[in-house]
């Protein structure tokens, strides 16, 4: 999710009209409705002074070659799309090596913005994975997290071709438990 959508969406979450940013900013309405619409592109000047009259500031961070959540969610739709469930699970791997190493400040960055949809399930694999983790050392659950119930019925084991037995319900960590999501800690901790 990018700055611009970022910053429509906590004007709608926050109840605040375009013109009110507007008038704070002395910005124009129109210009501001362009933009959320993508039928102009803001200058970086533009979009501090709209983030501003909503009371948000803009903030560049350096994580290094970490990926975003929302960037791991992209490589696990295309390999899901495509009907590779290995490479799907592995990228899944990748972000939980990732997040477990990562200080909880790092963790907090890189799982702040929600992901795209993938499905019903990778969704909740994701949300698990990221509650989990940001559990494990405190950190704040972003809202997406939290919104993210899983599962209606039954289980589901990403990748279960590589299991040779079926996963100990009593080993599954409670975020993924909840969401319908059958993956051992253990499983996640050797990699």
């Amino acid at each position: 999710m990018g700055i611009i959508t970022q910053i429509a969406r906590s004007r709608r979450r926050r109840g605040i009209t375009a013109a009110q940013v507007a008038e704070r900013t002395g910005l124009k309405t129109s210009n501001l409705y362009a933009i959320e619409q993508g039928r102009r592109s803001p200058t970086v000047e533009t979009l501090e002074r709209a983030a501003a009259g909503l009371g948000l500031r803009l903030l560049a961070v350096d994580i290094g070659e970490l990926s975003f959540v929302s960037d791991f969610a992209e490589v696990i739709a295309d390999y899901d799309a495509d009907g590779a469930e290995e490479q799907a699970y592995r990228a899944f791997m990748r972000l939980n090596r990732q997040l477990a190493a990562a200080p909880a400040t790092t963790q907090v960055l890189l799982t702040y913005t929600p992901p795209r949809p993938v499905t019903v399930e990778w969704d909740a694999a994701l949300a698990g994975l990221v509650e989990w983790r940001l559990r494990q050392k405190d950190a704040p659950i972003p809202e997406w997290v939290e919104e993210n119930l899983g599962l209606d019925a039954g289980h589901w084991e990403p990748w279960p071709s590589v299991r040779h037995t079926d996963p100990d319900v009593h080993l599954v960590p409670g975020p993924f438990r909840r969401r319908g999501i059958w993956i051992e800690a253990g499983e996640l901790d050797a990699a």
